[in-house]
């Protein structure tokens, strides 16, 4: 069974530089087993863990504490199976979305409550859409993700979460590289 971490904020904007060589060399070195990175923004993929080990007991914990011990960074880590990014694939409330590169999912670390979700403004981003599943949040830029108002920050302000965003095609990457 393939897990997916995904890093917030590595390698991008020039700040927390994380040489994924050197994450895999790391996480290998932590207990996780098949360890392959994809593009050098934080998408990590492991097939399992060496029992005992620190990524054994608690994975999101050994990355997070071991890339602030090592590197001086936090870095929010959200996790899933790889069925789970089939799920969000399948499950895409936007099939109309007029360009594949308009689409994008944040990842959260939990499910928000309802009413954090119900009291969210749809008009905050004109031309942009959103819908919160569980712990995901669908996004279709009408206008490009760089000029909208339905930011990463905003969500997390609003919802009370953790949340690191990837567009439509890492998802679908990812989910050829988990072989699920």
């Amino acid at each position: 069974m393939t897990t997916i971490a995904l890093l917030r904020g590595i390698n991008v904007g020039g700040a927390r530089k994380l040489p994924m060589a050197d994450l895999r060399a790391f996480c290998g070195d932590l207990g996780f087993l098949d360890v392959r990175t994809f593009i050098a923004s934080g998408n990590l993929l492991w097939s399992g863990t060496q029992p005992g080990s620190p990524a054994a007991r608690d994975a999101v914990a050994a990355l997070h504490e071991g890339i602030r011990d090592r590197w001086g960074y936090e870095v929010p880590v959200v996790t899933r199976q790889a069925a789970e990014l089939v799920a969000v694939r399948d499950g895409n409330p936007f099939p109309d979305a007029p360009q594949e590169k308009w689409l994008h999912v944040a990842f959260l670390d939990r499910a928000p409550e309802q009413a954090a979700v119900d009291a969210l403004d749809p008009n905050r981003g004109p031309g942009d859409r959103f819908a919160v599943r569980g712990r995901h949040i669908y996004l279709c830029y009408g206008n490009g993700s760089g000029n909208s108002k339905l930011t990463g920050d905003w969500f997390e302000r609003q919802l009370g979460v953790t949340a690191t965003a990837r567009n439509w095609r890492t998802l679908k990457a990812l989910i050829e590289l988990s072989g699920a």
